[in-house]
């Protein structure tokens, strides 16, 4: 196990799954794992791991960073350095490419489509995007021209709307997304909220009955060098969890 990228609770099955990857960001770094990276699984109860699923190595690096689970169990994961989507089915163990290095810049959290046929995922530097399940085929999502969409890092469901984490953007917000029927378009937003505590923002989570949003300021990310080494200066302030309370847009 490396540095820890994202987790999920799949509560129903008993799993805590964790992405991990190789890098200089990690404390006990060592080079020869460079380019290195897997997805794990933990029994919730007992806390041992049941699986690691290792990304084949290629001579590059790569980073198995955001994902989200599926309704029957299934794993998807971005690859955020090369570009990649990944899913893993229940029961399996090796990785299907849904789609291959080169087809994003920079995937981040996806968001598993009503119909279950797509996943809805931000590419950072371009903006929302819709990627078939089954063929790989892309779209991006028209938007509101008042909508900058990039460096979105953290995407999730409320409801029938998505509440996007903005760590590209200065200053960094938190926003909701209004979408058309067959979540095929933009049709709306608004900024849920920006403010001192809310910089450096990376992952979050929705806690739908309540219309809590939990998040993380203070992640740390904006101390990490050009030579990906993050450095802790006299002053530096601590990581922060925070809470949001909003009633969904209901487009």
């Amino acid at each position: 196990m490396w540095g820890i990228y994202a987790l999920a609770i799949d509560a129903a099955r008993g799993r805590l799954w964790a992405t991990t990857a190789a890098g200089p960001t990690f404390e006990h770094y060592d080079p020869a794992d460079s380019g290195r990276t897997a997805l794990l699984a933990y029994d919730l109860r007992t806390a041992r791991r049941l699986a690691r699923i290792e990304l084949p190595r290629d001579g590059k690096r790569h980073v198995l960073g955001d994902m989200t689970l599926g309704r029957d169990g299934t794993v998807y994961v971005t690859e955020s350095l090369a570009g990649g989507v990944y899913r893993l089915r229940v029961g399996a163990n090796t990785l299907d490419t849904l789609a291959p290095s080169g087809t994003f810049l920079s995937p981040q959290t996806p968001v598993v489509a009503r119909d279950g046929r797509r996943l809805l995922l931000p590419d950072y530097p371009r903006g929302l995007a819709s990627l078939e399940i089954a063929t790989g085929r892309v779209m991006w999502l028209p938007k509101p021209r008042t909508l900058a969409s990039g460096g979105i890092d953290g995407l999730y469901r409320s409801g029938n709307d998505l509440i996007a984490i903005q760590n590209g953007t200065t200053p960094n917000r938190v926003i909701e997304l209004g979408l058309n029927h067959d979540e095929t378009a933009i049709t709306g937003w608004r900024l849920a909220n920006q403010g001192r505590w809310l910089t450096d923002l990376n992952h979050g989570t929705w806690r739908e009955p309540e219309h809590i949003f939990w998040l993380i300021g203070h992640s740390g990310w904006d101390r990490v060098g050009d030579d990906e080494v993050l450095r802790t200066p006299d002053g530096a302030g601590p990581p922060v969890l925070g809470q949001l309370r909003f009633h969904p847009l209901g487009y």
